[in-house]
């Protein structure tokens, strides 16, 4: 059960609707008893697949090819049954707790995605209330989905805002690939312009500033570890932090925005 959830979760994240649906159907298969039962985690596996399944619908409705939206509409049909079924009935004859409800909602709200019915923030703010039950690296992969759904229907200042609480909950996590996830988008939103608290130039921290700093020199992440005393992964998260913050889409770009802002200066990086 544990390997085909992280299993279906990895192909999801790499963008591979392909893999994550046949680990999936195949864990599903295993866990299914003799009686045809299927298990519980059913719900959170289809939920998974249908995120990557979701991403490549839209793929797909960009290049135009009708015939393979179609062909995942059938798909995700299928999967979103199994959901509902497993949600409603888990393997004790008892339907599922929050975390299968929660867990359901999610997979609605990705079907929304496939159906191509266009932004839909109030799906995603169900999921988001689902998953408070205690699950905190769900709730911010669920609020990054919601950021996205409310920049899709302009309303950027609550998106903005959910951002926000994303990068809050991604940087105490530790949950980097979720960072560079928002980082993406709130470059391509340019999220921070619709931040009514943010003044001209970024507002980094007095770390964010060192490292800001060290960037500017060139150092890798492990020397900006050794240099600050950090682990590498802590450097990671800083340079990921200032990236959103300015925004920039690479290190190189982070330190030319920094430069023009006056957030950092050639005197500074060379007596630093």
């Amino acid at each position: 059960m544990v390997a085909g959830v992280v299993l279906t979760d990895a192909a999801a994240l790499r963008g591979d609707a392909e893999d994550a649906v046949r680990w999936a159907r195949s864990t599903v298969e295993a866990l299914t008893d003799d009686a045809g039962t299927r298990p519980s985690v059913t719900v959170r596996l289809v939920a998974l697949a249908l995120s990557a399944v979701a991403d490549r619908v839209v793929e797909l409705r960009g290049s135009g090819d009708e015939s393979e939206v179609r062909r995942w509409n059938r798909t995700a049909a299928d999967l979103v049954e199994q959901a509902r079924a497993a949600a409603g009935h888990a393997e004790d004859g008892t339907p599922q707790g929050p975390e299968g409800r929660a867990w359901l909602t999610r997979a609605e709200a990705e079907l929304v995605r496939i159906a191509g019915a266009g932004p839909d923030p109030a799906s995603w703010e169900k999921v988001v209330a689902g998953f408070a039950y205690g699950d905190a690296y769900e709730g911010a992969r669920c609020r990054l989905r919601l950021a996205e759904a409310l920049l899709a229907a302009d309303r950027r200042e609550e998106a903005a805002a959910e951002a926000d609480t994303v990068r809050r909950e991604a940087d105490r996590l530790g949950a980097t690939l979720l960072r560079e996830r928002l980082n993406g988008l709130v470059r391509r939103g340019r999220l921070t312009d619709a931040t009514p608290t943010r003044g001209r130039g970024a507002q980094l921290t007095a770390r964010e500033q060192d490292v800001l700093r060290l960037l500017a020199l060139g150092r890798s992440n492990r020397r900006i570890g050794e240099e600050l005393f950090i682990s590498a992964k802590t450097a990671s998260v800083h340079v990921s932090n200032i990236l959103a913050k300015l925004p920039a889409a690479s290190r190189t770009e982070a330190v030319a925005v920094a430069y023009r802002q006056g957030l950092i200066s050639p005197e500074r990086t060379a007596s630093g």
